[in-house]
């Protein structure tokens, strides 16, 4: 795509007040849709580049409109920019002019009605009656004063004032030009008065209305200028005013709001500089301690969106399933009567990153737990324009939906630990990685009395797991169906009476709603592990489980790595003095299958017929290994095979009755299961967390150092420092394991202190795994998270440097101290060639700048950060060498990376060779012309360069090659990688790497890089099926590596 074309002016702001209404004759509203990333990242630059525009709409995501406001005067070089960038511009609205016309406020003096918008005058005068007119129902305040002096009225619906009631605070018209929120939000206020149908609302609800947020600037917009956005304080700036909705005191100025005083967005001086932001936040904080407000809900338009927390971040809050569930219900109601069509999201899911909000506050401070806006009609048509006739049908489906919400809020929390108190009690047992709470149902009933105890999951693990494979959405309704049915069904009273139950019928949350909001079906939780795998099982043969994170049974990079299985476990052993766990029980879907331990092996429990008699395993190993319940199972539901996952609602009820009749059946016999790992190899694993990621992620480090006596040779193993590369980790965490289990490898357990950071980028890899290609499931990741790729193929960090694109991390493998940012190569006085590739073996010369094999541009892949170990990640690492190179013998030091098959060594900033390259590879240019393998190509002389392999480098690459035939290639990385550009490729200068600072500044002579299978048929995306083999050469490989460094270091 084009870049702009920058006119060397930009149009003047007027600040100054107007005589009369501002004309907006032919001012036109063009629409633009970017179609992908890069049209994206041109758009933002774009809308940085022309402050004097007003964006009705902002780029957030692909395929979502940006709606942008011009002048007659400006329309035509704004059009030719557009065009010229590669954008198809539409006019949405010909004349913003035409649309102000049919917006006539009523009459003064008239009666307050909604067939006109009305004055702030007007509404006033109609908020001050209300009290008179419901003296037992309605009561009013001033709760602060705007800049231009003007009341800030509050309402208070409050029936029954002594009885105890959920309350809700409900504002509008922060945004002055969004006439229809006051509108509304007084039709609605109105509606609950007087329509006898909404009487339950007034008894059951205590709500606190503040429908005209800025005074000030709607009566602006009434009077001067109709689109005035912000307040109408003076600051001593260039522009009056503040965007009130970027002026509240939680994560202030953290991104999409402007310093710039003229800008829309302008978050002003400080943090509730605003007098009516300040207000309205003191009546909140003042009366927490008296009214119970659980819901707060701030009205905006346009876009028809219901917007949830958080605004300033990507990240959603602990609580977001919660916030969620309760939006898709309000979603539905508002859609119900006119087939007005919502969306539900987080702000920057749906529209782009948006800090100093309202309903960020009242979640982060004042601690409301259900907070949300909702951007009312329209898409577009008329924007901010809507006509006066829209006012009551907004009116109607707004109220449909603050009922809902009101109603849905009230019984979620009614629970059913209140429903059944002398059965149910509710726990959260943990929280999954991305924080959401891990909820523990216990059926108990007569809880005095001694009874067997059974743990049923679905598709997670521990007692009752459902949904441990969030794909296998029939697991979580079946179970959840059951427990119902338990529990008003007469005919299983008995076994409440009898039998101890614990539920857990989400064990993957995170997994579970990424399923539900995208449609991919990952197997694996956000991490990327399966969590039943994480336990240890499977019927297969040896193994069963995969160290590939890319596969859809990865086992993750040791047992209980997920939090998931560490909750589940832990309740389980905590428990086990006290309750009586006799079953196991762990549904999965779909094969109809009964799964009984062992999974890790073909060989049974000793106790295997009298299992089978009963019933068969995932988690099921471990609950029978480890925490010794002796009849532990897996149910593999309905069907065999026609809808397999996707398996219909109508199947969920049925589905249900007879699992709850295998459960029944089962309560009397059942399993136990295996050992975790670091109970197993308590003399060989030790484990510390090093350092945490930017995202507060701990650093892992895991230490095989089994006792000897004897000084040993230490080694550093490292991969997943590029996300996307899950081949790495996948492969490095089955090497640990076979280490651990195949007793072919003892000797190097004997022999060698060896030291794994198996996960060096957990914030990158986790964002490659909760983030698919689809920007239209997960806008946020198209603007905050950086443009470039946002997605199973993101490389980089996530830290945020400010970039004014909302790109966000650093390539952290150009981020290490040492030669960090190199600009350039040492030519010795002559010209400078790069070597640029055109098939495997055939190159050419051409002369060029060099560069430093790292880039200034945030929104780069090869952003090497603003300083050298910027990334607590590699600061992290870069520490725990340092400060261990006197306690531990350092003398290798391995990064694995894919894809190319290569094996790579310093340096990686320069053509230059180390001093001791002579013991690496020789390489030089004057012995590639002297190998006179030449041919023309284009007119070039093209040179086939001969690799003259190092002692060392050959046996590593000799034994990466000997099991499957791998061919690995051995050099610098000058010398051995390129990049692409259409048929050609470019020899890649590469400063600030790991493996460049391992051998220049820690000193470690033997640094070395592995580039993993394959040579691109799968690229980035190696399949599963290619863990084992990848990680038996690459354990080939490392094995010769200890060897020949040990060898040669005596």
């Amino acid at each position: 795509m084009k870049g702009f074309l920058f006119l060397g002016f930009l149009m003047a702001v007027s600040c100054v007040p107007m005589r009369g209404m501002k004309s907006y004759d032919n001012y036109s509203v063009l629409r633009v849709i970017p179609h992908d990333r890069e049209s994206l990242v041109e758009m933002h630059k774009f809308e940085l580049s022309h402050p004097e525009l007003d964006f009705w709409k902002k780029s957030s995501m692909v395929d979502m409109p940006v709606d942008i406001m011009v002048s007659p005067g400006e329309k035509s070089r704004i059009l030719e920019e557009l065009h010229q960038a590669g954008f198809h511009p539409g006019v949405i609205i010909p004349n913003v002019q035409s649309l102000i016309e049919d917006q006539k406020l009523a009459p003064k003096g008239s009666r307050m009605a909604w067939d006109a918008y009305q004055s702030v005058d007007s509404i006033y005068e109609w908020l001050d009656t209300l009290p008179s007119l419901y003296p037992g129902i309605v009561s009013q305040q001033t709760i602060g004063t705007s800049y231009m002096g003007m009341d800030l009225k509050l309402v208070r619906f409050n029936k029954n004032p002594g009885q105890q009631k959920m309350a809700a605070f409900i504002d509008a018209n922060i945004h002055a030009r969004e006439w229809i929120t006051s509108a509304t939000l007084t039709w609605i206020m109105n509606e609950l008065l007087t329509n006898p149908a909404y009487e339950r609302i007034l008894d059951e609800y205590d709500l606190h209305f503040f429908p005209v947020f800025n005074p000030d600037g709607l009566e602006w917009s009434q009077t001067n200028d109709r689109l005035w956005r912000k307040t109408r304080s003076d600051h001593g700036t260039t522009c009056r005013g503040v965007d009130g909705n970027r002026n509240f005191g939680f994560h202030w100025n953290e991104g999409g709001s402007s310093s710039n005083s003229c800008a829309e967005t302008y978050h002003g001086p400080n943090s509730f500089s605003e007098t009516e932001t300040s207000a309205m936040a003191e009546y909140i904080e003042s009366n927490m301690a008296e009214f119970d407000f659980k819901l707060y809900l701030n009205v905006h338009s346009y876009s028809q969106l219901v917007l949830l927390p958080w605004g300033y971040t990507n990240t959603h809050p602990s609580d977001y399933t919660d916030l969620i569930d309760v939006a898709h219900i309000m979603e539905s109601a508002l859609e119900e009567r006119y087939n007005t069509q919502y969306t539900s999201g987080s702000v920057p899911d749906v529209l782009y990153i948006a800090s100093g909000g309202t309903f960020d506050w009242t979640k982060g401070a004042a601690g409301i737990k259900y907070s949300y806006g909702i951007e009312l009609r329209d898409r577009g048509t008329w924007g901010f324009l809507l006509p006066p006739s829209q006012i009551i049908p907004s009116g109607e489906e707004t109220l449909d939906g603050i009922v809902a919400l009101l109603d849905a809020i009230y019984e979620w929390l009614d629970t059913l630990q209140s429903l059944y108190p002398d059965i149910v009690t509710q726990q959260t047992i943990g929280s999954s990685y991305l924080d959401k709470d891990l909820k523990l149902i216990r059926f108990n009933k007569n809880s005095g009395q001694p009874k067997m105890a059974a743990f049923i999951d679905a598709r997670n693990f521990l007692v009752s797991h459902a949904d441990i494979h969030a794909r296998e959405w029939i697991t979580s309704a079946a179970l959840t169906w059951i427990m119902n049915e338990l529990l008003t069904n007469p005919t299983y009273e008995r076994i409440l009476d009898e039998y101890d139950l614990h539920f857990l019928p989400v064990v993957n949350p995170d997994g579970l709603e990424y399923t539900q909001t995208d449609l991919s079906m990952p197997r694996m939780l956000c991490r990327g592990s399966a969590v039943s795998t994480r336990f240890v099982l499977s019927v297969v043969a040896e193994g069963g489980s995969s160290n590939d994170k890319c596969s859809e049974v990865y086992h993750g990079p040791n047992p209980f790595s997920d939090v998931e299985t560490i909750a589940l476990s832990d309740y389980i052993l905590e428990n086990m003095p006290r309750v009586d766990f006799k079953l196991y029980l762990s549904i999965h879907s779909f094969s109809q299958l009964i799964l009984l331990p062992w999974g890790f092996t073909e060989t049974h429990p000793d106790d295997y017929e009298e299992l089978v008699n009963i019933a068969s395993g995932g988690s099921i190993d471990w609950t029978k290994g480890d925490a010794g319940i002796k009849y532990s199972y897996a149910f593999e539901l309905r069907d065999t095979g026609f809808w397999g996952f996707l398996l219909p609602a109508d199947q969920i009820v049925p589905s249900g009755e007879e699992t709850l009749d295998g459960i029944v059946a089962l309560l009397d016999a059942i399993y136990d299961w295996l050992d975790s790992l670091p109970f197993l190899y308590p003399d060989v694993v030790s484990n510390q967390t090093i350092g945490s990621s930017y995202l507060g992620k701990d650093l892992k480090l895991v230490r095989f150092n089994k006792e000897s006596g004897q000084p040993k040779m230490a080694a550093f193993i490292d991969a997943s420092i590029h996300p996307r590369e899950w081949i790495t980790l996948a492969a490095l965490t089955w090497i640990m394991n076979e280490l651990l289990t195949n007793p072919a490898h003892e000797r190097i357990l004997d022999e060698y202190d060896l030291h794994f950071l198996p996960i060096v980028n957990p914030d990158g890899l986790e964002y490659t795994e909760s983030i698919v290609s689809s920007c239209r499931e997960f806008p946020s990741a198209c603007f905050h998270f950086s443009f470039g790729s946002v997605d199973r193929l993101w490389r980089k960090t996530v830290s945020y440097y400010g970039s004014p694109f909302g790109c966000i991390g650093a390539d952290a493998n150009r981020n290490f101290d040492f030669h960090w940012n190199a600009r350039s190569r040492d030519c010795g006085g002559q010209e400078c060639f790069v070597r640029v590739k055109i098939s495997c073996v055939h190159w050419f010369l051409s002369s060029a700048v060099a560069e430093g094999g790292s880039s200034e541009d945030m929104c780069s892949d090869m952003y090497h950060g603003p300083t050298p170990a910027s990334e607590a990640e590699t600061a992290a690492l870069s520490d725990y060498i340092l400060d261990n190179m006197s306690q531990f013998d350092f003398k290798l030091f391995l990064n694995l990376h894919s894809f190319a098959q290569l094996v790579l060594f310093p340096w990686s900033f320069s053509e230059t060779h180390t001093d001791d390259y002579d013991e690496l590879v020789r390489f030089s240019s004057s012995e590639f012309v002297n190998a006179q393998h030449h041919m023309h190509v284009s007119g070039y002389k093209c040179v086939m360069f001969l690799f003259v392999q190092m002692e060392v480098a050959d046996i590593l690459a000799s034994a990466l090659e000997e099991r499957h035939g791998t061919e690995f290639i051995s050099g610098t990385a000058p010398d051995t990688l390129y990049e692409v550009a259409g048929f050609l490729a470019i020899a890649v200068i590469a400063s600030g790497t790991s493996i460049d600072w391992a051998k220049g500044v820690a000193g470690i002579k033997y640094s070395y890089g592995i580039e993993m299978r394959d040579t691109g048929v799968w690229g980035l995306l190696l399949p599963p099926d290619q863990i084992i083999p990848s990680g038996e050469e690459t354990l080939d490989g490392l094995i010769a590596l200890l060897d020949a460094v040990r060898e040669r270091s005596l």
